[in-house]
């Protein structure tokens, strides 16, 4: 799956895009009231979450005495281990230590979610480092760095977390970066016009990503839906749609590869279906909503330095979308 560069293609012979695999991140235009737009990543909003993430994780360990591990110096049999560990936290410090954990762990799916296509050194480098912190900082478990000084196992602690950041660090330079705005099935019935999603962007352009899961359910709604109203909005969105195909073979390409429209805007389809059983481990296959959660995490995946926002009016597509870290706007 390849996106136009910058989240739009540049206008080619015949009106085609022209998809950039390495173009250069570029600030986003400002936005008005002349403060500059600073792209809402999803991998920004990981960096983010991890900074309060080591914010809690380092309230806890301040708060919680440590002692040294006696061991039998009589006895012949050397033992290794840590020399010290954290005494049993109160009741209030296990309330603390389960929303960390609870923090913690939504926040490290999505990361392996979005490193499922990387680099195996770059997985085995999230893996040692994931495991390490939680293990030592989120379980409170064997912590071969802690010491009974509080400043040396506060750096100890940042240091763990930025073998995590730096893992996040690569992620923001992957893919293109600008904007992709992906709509939901009602999002593109009710409003099949691109230019009318400019306002969400910020920016005059972007990429309009059409899913698999959207265009499945939009077939279907022209034909099964009670509604008559709906039928005509799935209709119009269809024909947009083969408009747009129409458009892109007539230049030589495929809605594949992505066509312009009203200038700079991109619109592009997705043929590949999402993996659900392989991304987010709540997400269930059988339900439409999180077909898309797993699609759109999808897109992110392969483009975490752009921002990347599902277009929804749906509520509970929006609380999935939250829960996964990703971006939503209301339809335009």
């Amino acid at each position: 799956m390849t996106l136009g560069a910058d989240g739009a293609g540049s206008a080619a012979s015949g009106g085609a895009p022209e998809l950039l695999e390495d173009a250069a991140p570029r600030v986003a235009a400002p936005v008005e009231g002349g403060d500059m737009h600073v792209p809402n990543t999803i991998a920004a909003r990981l960096r983010s979450s991890l900074e309060r993430i080591v914010e809690q994780a380092s309230e806890l360990a301040r708060g919680l005495g440590v002692r040294r591990l006696e061991r039998d110096l009589g006895t012949a049999v050397v033992m290794s281990g840590a020399d010290f560990h954290f005494e049993k936290p109160s009741a209030a410090q296990q309330d603390a230590q389960l929303e960390l954990k609870r923090r913690y762990e939504p926040f490290s799916e999505v990361v392996r979610v979005l490193l499922r296509a990387a680099p195996e050194r770059l997985v085995s480098d999230w893996r040692k480092a994931d495991k390490k912190f939680k293990s030592a900082w989120i379980e409170l478990g064997t912590n071969y760095t802690l010491s009974a000084d509080e400043a040396r196992n506060e750096a100890a602690l940042r240091k763990d977390a930025d073998a995590l950041a730096q893992v996040l660090s690569v992620l923001e330079g992957i893919g293109t970066t600008g904007v992709l705005l992906v709509p939901d099935t009602n999002s593109l019935v009710d409003q099949p016009d691109p230019v009318m999603y400019r306002p969400i962007a910020g920016r005059d352009d972007f990429t309009l990503v059409l899913l698999p899961p959207v265009l499945d359910e939009i077939d279907d709604l022209k034909i099964a839906h009670k509604n008559p109203d709906v039928r005509d909005g799935a209709m119009r969105a269809i024909t947009r749609i083969k408009g747009w195909r129409d458009q892109a073979r007539r230049a030589g390409r495929t809605l594949n590869d992505g066509t312009v429209v009203d200038g700079s805007i991109t619109v592009q389809s997705l043929h590949i279906e999402p993996d659900v059983k392989g991304s987010l481990s709540w997400l269930d296959a059988s339900v439409a909503d999180d077909r898309i959660i797993a699609a759109v995490l999808a897109v992110a995946a392969e483009h975490p330095a752009a921002r990347v926002v599902l277009v929804t009016g749906d509520v509970n597509l929006q609380n999935k979308a939250d829960a996964a870290m990703l971006e939503t706007a209301d339809t335009p």
